[in-house]
């Protein structure tokens, strides 16, 4: 069966997984669970909040365009702006394939600070085209 944008996640994931300078910096990349006090710090959470179908004229699909959440959290505020950082090397402006699903292109749309339980989180807003 062939993938589509649903999979965006896989692709994201797989993207921070090749990219040493994050993995260097988190224990684990993590789908769907937000700021979880009871996962080791420091971590990434992703998930896909949106999805755009850009149908052509012809009633063909055309590419889809996602927007990714990335939670970047860590018990330490400096650490969470060099994962972002890494985070953003890794993704912004990058082209991407994994598992026969590509991602054409990827820009950093948004990001906000929030301190939440004692967790320091650097939220991403990622957009994609698949």
């Amino acid at each position: 069966m062939p993938k589509s944008s649903l999979s965006a996640g896989v692709v994201f994931c797989s993207a921070l997984a090749e990219s040493r300078d994050v993995t260097d910096l988190v224990g684990s990349v993590i789908p769907a669970i937000g700021e979880n006090q009871d996962q080791p710090l420091p971590y990434i959470s992703f998930r896909r909040i949106k999805l755009e179908a850009t149908p052509q004229k012809s009633g063909q699909p055309g590419a889809d365009i996602i927007q990714e959440e990335l939670l970047c959290c860590t018990d330490n505020y400096e650490e969470g702006i060099k994962i972002a950082e890494a985070v953003r090397a890794a993704l912004d402006f990058q082209s991407y394939e994994s598992d026969g699903l590509k991602m054409r292109a990827c820009w950093l749309a948004d990001s906000e600070e929030i301190r939440k339980n004692g967790i320091y989180i650097q939220r991403m807003i990622f957009n994609a085209k698949f």
